[in-house]
């Protein structure tokens, strides 16, 4: 169950055109930041 949970959200996310870089910017400090930006740590 928990996989079709998470293809769902998958799907939802790229239906919607969010990305790396809307990420990056709600998430701009941290490693996950960094390497949404593309950035090296």
């Amino acid at each position: 169950m928990s996989v079709m949970g998470d293809v769902l959200a998958v799907l939802v996310v790229q239906m919607s055109g969010y990305g790396a870089n809307d990420y990056a910017l709600r998430h701009h400090s941290g490693y996950l930041g960094t390497k949404a930006k593309g950035s090296d740590i």
